[in-house]
């Protein structure tokens, strides 16, 4: 039962899903300000790219393990750049969102004399804030949620560099057999990996999501930025090894 393929997968699932990375990091964020439907679309994204991981751990594990070793310093700046540009992507949305709440805040009727040119503005005002809100709605679905984060965690190649030493390792262990018991050994690890994976996902988008209702709009908006700030200075780590 120790080299159950399943529980082989649920390991390899849970050793690259459990560590807190940058991957993570901006998952707990997305529950926290937009919610736990859009996290868990989130949370299926990284699990998805997890299964096709753990594919590639069974069939080609081996050749992936000397390539990332060989190119590891490659590797380490790929990672570095990416965390970069996604931390200052995230801060440059944070502070935009920030000045425009700034300005409708600013853009009250104190300077206007008269009922009518009050509500006027107000109306003006109210609208400008519904044009911003469903904006942001319209770009936090779970749908796209999902697929951003397919993109985040395939192009982040700290993925596949656990894949690459645990995950495979654990793969090694999944019986020799050929043919149709071979087959049937290599699905029960993938889909050992990918339930794992997708549990601790969802688990975090729920988890995250609670907190984001807690901490109230105000709260949301400074978890943003300190969800950027926090892969800024992952990427700083992993930059000097």
């Amino acid at each position: 039962m120790e080299n159950s393929p399943l529980v082989l997968g649920v390991l390899a699932g849970l050793a690259v899903a459990v560590p807190v990375g940058p991957i993570a990091v901006l998952l707990l964020r997305e529950g926290v300000v937009h919610g736990t439907r859009v996290a868990l679309g989130a949370g299926l994204g990284i699990a998805t790219v997890d299964l096709l991981y753990a594919v590639v751990a069974l069939v080609a594990g081996a050749q992936v393990a000397r390539v990332v070793a060989d190119h590891e310093v490659v590797v380490r700046w790929v990672t570095t750049i990416v965390l970069v540009v996604v931390g200052v992507v995230m801060l440059r949305g944070w502070w935009r969102e920030r000045r425009a709440v700034r300005a409708g805040e600013e853009s009250g009727p104190g300077d206007l004399v008269g009922t009518d040119a009050v509500d006027v503005d107000r109306t003006r005002v109210d609208d400008r804030t519904r044009v911003g809100v469903r904006t942001r709605v319209l770009a936090a679905t779970p749908a796209a949620a999902y697929l951003r984060f397919v993109a985040l965690t395939v192009v982040n190649p700290a993925t596949a560099l656990i894949f690459a030493t645990v995950a495979v390792a654990l793969a090694g262990g999944v019986g020799a057999s050929t043919g149709g018991a071979g087959l049937v050994q290599g699905a029960l690890f993938v889909v050992g990996a990918a339930a794992a994976s997708a549990v601790w996902q969802s688990t975090l988008a729920v988890a995250s999501g609670t907190l984001g209702r807690a901490v109230g709009e105000r709260g949301r908006s400074w978890a943003s930025a300190l969800g950027a700030v926090v892969v800024l200075v992952l990427a700083g780590l992993v930059a000097v090894g």
